[in-house]
């Protein structure tokens, strides 16, 4: 029987406390006859009555729980259920699976079966489970700050909305990109009952260059679906794609799979990056260069003439390439030309070239190369392609202008928040106060909320129907996984409520998929079971369009090579980019502590942004890391307010740009994320009717900062270099196929142990990472600090190296500070075989069991620390706090299956034991041993490159037996004869003269 327990101790459900029942006679049992009793024993009676009744009035209110007299079948109390959903981290949209707790949604991983995750989810995406239970989350609806009822809102609304249609004022509704076709529909229904009736979209980050450039040509603003898993050769042009450009966990996947070196007659993809900051998708590239914002079109340029002088796929593009002009470049950079164009010809049909660049005529230009070389079709797919970053920004533009002249009647704001994102956020906030009836149905109190009168908070999208397709015939669902934490009601109700229509949106949601998807498809003959197959499964893949055709291709192409290579290029002067971080993106998700504490790829930093300068330019400036600089326009340039933020030297920079990172300085983020940063926004310049986030000239200089001269950085990482020490192996891609013959230890030197050997009977649980596949995109990171409940420590704490993040990704740089090759290295706790930290506890707290698996006894651990000073791979980490808030909100995301540990006490990753035990459960009661890939850890399972393998060595056919087995692989510390049970692929690169 459940019981349920106060300050006092358990008590049983049932028991009756002394107030009731107390031996005190009353004047009615004395006159049924009972014994009378004396003066003392009144006295007596009456003292102790006094007594329990004081001590009562101490105890907790009692409240009974009520067990289950009849359990449903589908609710096991400790046995989680999964459902298809779609994740929201991000427009990208990638199918997920929710795993939900005893009716409490924990965990989002991968949807396997989905055609753009296929099991992978981002750092972004792991991450947006907690917004679920952020406490700054707006409870309910309110008018101008002050609490209302829901029945007033749509009666208030309802007025304005009815007046707007009488006047004949304009309706907008303002949203990011909206790819679920349900709301689409809904939107263009909505909006179709009023006269002036309109939808205007804004995106954080803006792609209407790509979509202009393509309605250029073929007609449709559109971007492409891309396939990089198609592409032996691909050129970027400032495209993070493993970041954060467009979708990054379906690159990933595609690019890994294009670098699967399985044995030595695989085949691998040579990439290209010509970019001005060192960006994570740069980082991985075989061949990366360094150029200025402004260059960057006369690169794309310069290889299209080139491709055109020597003839690609037989076409109008073509054509115009040939008769293209060269810019002038210096002999460095035509000769990264020539080298690029000649791998690009090599692979005609077969290669992929692509670009973030905000310049239309950079964009068609990239468009009539993938033309030329015949890879539309192939690697650029037009017949599906995605719907996410549909934002104007001339309508956007236009919005604030009609919003400043009162044009407007009724805006209604969903999902975006261009009071802090918009280029002229300054402009639009000033104009919202003379929109009439302005309303805001952001989840939390953002600055777009702030401005509006009315706030009517929208659910989270772990409480709310809806769908999603991110690319044409690519379509997804997602479902509640819990109940509306709060007063809050689904915007797609809202604009339902307002029309006046009785139904809700899942009826709505229902009657779309069954009138206008059902009939396309063929597996379901029914569309009940169409539904629930589709609930279970969680998306639908539908025969794709016949791509547009390109009427103006040559024309536009020929005009836009033809302006690029006309203009001059800026010899020197300094170049500002303003970028998105992998972390927090476009910002949307700044009160989220553990984005916050994700360690920047490169950088290490948390908890913060800087100006990103090269080396060289900090000896010309005289700056040191760390210190406060003023980032302003330069005289002529485009209006760019001044910032002071502190600067970073980075490597990779390019001498004559500097880098801020977007997302943060929010203002009303909540009481994580407000005033972290510094806000980039107003940095991003108008250039015509598009936004410019590279190009803008600016000037830089030392200056005093709040916290002195000197801003300390909270970083993970303070040794950049390996000091000659063999921590990641490396080879050539032509090594690579002539055969790798790993440094190994003499017979002698195995046979000189310690250590007793450890005998494992049925399981010794092993980790493989592949260093050639894994990106550094930090995914496996936040995946692992959500599974197991890992705390966030805050920037001081993680200033002074306590951050707890049992698993890290170690960032190295070799070569030059200019141009600098990078390596990356995940790094958990290596379960070594001969463990230094169970040798030097002295209470036994760190043991080894007859799995393999290093394991805490967090009850016996003392806290000395000894196995943490001893551990060469320095991944122990000391819980110095109690860092687990008591917050009732928060609390609900954690996972009940890991121990939430207290101070004290030292903590590692533990292979996620939790998962083998659930498996070894399974398998025991099935009479079975458990099968290769059975288990997988957080970490394997969120990995977007498949660059982890967790498994059993006892099985000599199991994935991680056959990959330790390789010419690749090596133990991190060989010589230290720890014998990890981790190991890794060494990394393969091409290198440039191999091409």
């Amino acid at each position: 029987m459940a019981e349920r327990q106060d300050e006092r101790g358990p008590r049983a459900l049932g028991e009756v406390p002394a107030s009731e029942s107390s031996d005190v006679p009353d004047g009615g049992a004395a006159q049924a006859g009972l014994p009378a009793v004396d003066r003392r024993s009144f006295l007596t009676l009456m003292g102790l009555t006094i007594a329990a009744g004081t001590l009562s009035g101490c105890r907790a209110p009692r409240k009974k729980i009520i067990p289950y007299l009849h359990q449903p079948p589908e609710a096991t109390p400790g046995v989680a259920r999964w459902y298809a959903t779609t994740c929201h981290g991000c427009s990208a949209s990638c199918g997920a699976l929710a795993k939900v707790m005893d009716g409490r949604p924990i965990k989002l991983e991968g949807n396997p079966d989905h055609a753009m995750s296929k099991g992978g989810l981002c750092a972004a995406g792991q991450g947006s489970i907690v917004g679920l239970y952020d406490p700054y989350r707006q409870r309910g609806p309110t008018e101008s700050g002050a609490s209302v009822t829901w029945e007033r809102v749509d009666s208030e609304i309802g007025q304005h909305l009815a007046d707007a249609r009488r006047q004949q004022r304009k309706v907008v509704v303002l949203t990011s990109s909206v790819s679920g076709p349900s709301t689409r529909a809904l939107i263009s229904e909505f909006l179709a009952g009023f006269p002036h009736g309109r939808h205007v979209v804004h995106d954080a980050i803006s792609y209407d260059a790509m979509r202009e450039a393509h309605r250029r040509v073929y007609g449709q603003p559109l971007v492409p679906g891309y396939r990089f898993d198609r592409a032996e050769v691909i050129v970027s042009f400032g495209a993070d794609f493993l970041g954060t450009w467009l979708s990054p966990v379906e690159f990933a996947k595609q690019y890994s799979a294009g670098r699967n070196l399985a044995h030595p007659d695989s085949a691998m993809s040579r990439h290209y990056h010509v970019e001005s900051r060192m960006s994570l998708t740069g980082s991985n590239a075989d061949i990366r260069y360094g150029v200025a914002p402004s260059e960057q079109g006369a690169y794309v340029a310069a290889v299209a003439a080139a491709i055109g002088r020597e003839g690609g796929h037989a076409g109008p593009a073509t054509g115009a390439l040939a008769a293209a002009a060269t810019p002038s470049l210096s002999p460095e950079a035509a000769r990264r030309v020539e080298t690029m164009a000649a791998a690009l010809r090599a692979a005609r049909g077969r290669s992929l070239v692509v670009s973030d660049s905000d310049d239309v005529s950079v964009q068609v230009a990239v468009l009539a190369l993938n033309e030329a070389l015949g890879n539309t079709g192939r690697t650029v797919d037009l017949a599906r392609p995605s719907l996410q970053k549909q934002g104007s920004d001339a309508e956007m533009s236009l919005l604030v202008d009609e919003m400043r002249r009162g044009e407007v009647g009724v805006l209604i704001v969903h999902a975006c928040n261009p009071a802090y994102t918009f280029a002229r956020a300054g402009e639009f906030a000033e104009a919202l106060g003379k929109v009439a009836c302005a309303v805001s149905m952001a989840t939390v109190p953002d600055e777009t909320a702030r401005a509006a009168t009315w706030h009517c908070p929208s659910h989270h999208s772990m409480e709310a129907w809806g769908d999603a397709e991110p690319h044409a015939g690519s379509y997804s669902l997602f479902q509640p996984t819990i109940r509306p934490l709060y007063r809050t009601r689904a915007f797609e109700d809202n604009l339902l409520k307002w029309q006046g229509k009785g139904e809700r949106f899942h009826s709505y949601l229902r009657r779309h998929w069954q009138t206008r998807l059902f009939p396309r498809q063929r597996e379901f003959a029914t569309f009940d079971a169409f539904w629930d197959g589709m609930l279970q499964r969680g998306y639908l893949e539908l025969a794709a369009s016949p791509p547009p055709p390109a009427p103006r291709l040559r024309a536009e192409a020929a005009a836009a090579l033809r302006e690029i290579a006309g203009r001059p290029m800026a010899a020197s002067g300094l170049e500002l980019e303003v970028y998105e971080p992998v972390a927090l993106r476009d910002g949307s998700d700044a009160n989220n502590p553990w984005l916050q504490e994700l360690p920047d790829p490169l950088t290490k930093i948390t908890w913060d942004n800087y100006a990103a300068i090269s080396p060289a330019l900090a000896r010309e400036k005289g700056i040191e890391d760390g210190q406060w600089v003023t980032v302003r326009g330069s005289a002529g340039s485009a209006r760019a307010p001044s910032v002071v933020l502190p600067a970073h030297i980075q490597p990779g920079q390019h001498p004559r740009t500097v880098s801020i990172a977007l997302g943060y300085g929010r203002k009303q983020a909540g009481p994580v994320g407000s005033g972290v940063g510094v806000n980039a926004y107003p940095l991003v310049a108008m250039q015509g009717p598009r936004r410019s986030r590279r190009g803008i000239a600016i000037e830089i200089a030392a200056t005093d900062g709040p916290d002195g001269r000197v801003h300390p950085f909270a970083r993970t990482q303070i040794h950049d270099t390996m000091d000659e020490r063999p921590l990641v192996r490396q080879a050539t891609y032509a090594e690579f196929r002539k055969g790798l013959h790993p440094e190994s230890f003499s017979e002698e030197e195995k046979r000189a142990d310690l250590w007793d050997r450890h005998e494992y009977p049925e399981y010794q649980w092993s980790m493989a990472i592949d260093l050639t596949r894994c990106v550094g995109c930090s995914a496996c990171v936040t995946a692992c600090d959500i599974e197991n409940n890992v705390p966030v420590v805050g920037p001081k704490e993680v200033a002074r190296q306590r951050e707890m993040h049992w698993m890290r990704i170690d960032r190295y740089y070799t070569g030059g500070n200019d141009d600098p090759g990078v390596l990356y290295e995940p790094l958990m706790c290596q379960h070594c075989d001969n463990a230094s930290c169970e040798t030097v506890c002295p209470v036994l707290a760190t043991e080894h069991d007859n799995q393999g698996l290093n394991v805490q006894v967090y009850n016996r651990c003392v806290g000395t620390r000894y196995c943490a000073n001893n551990c060469p791979y320095k991944v122990r980490r000391f819980n110095w706090f109690n860092n687990i808030k008591n917050d009732p909100t928060r609390s609900l995301a954690l996972n009940p299956d890991v121990t939430v540990r207290s101070r004290g006490v030292m903590e590692k990753c533990s292979l996620c034991i939790q998962r083998i035990q659930a498996a070894r459960i399974k398998a025991r009661t099935e009479g079975r041993l458990v099968r290769d890939g059975e288990v997988k850890t957080a970490c394997e399972q969120s990995c977007p490159a498949d660059a982890i393998v967790f498994g059993n060595l006892k099985d000599p056919n199991s994935r991680v037996s056959r990959q330790g087995a390789t010419e690749r692989s090596f133990r991190l510390l060989e010589e230290l004869n720890r014998r990890p049970a981790v190991c890794y692929m060494a990394k393969v690169r091409n290198t440039e003269d191999e091409a």
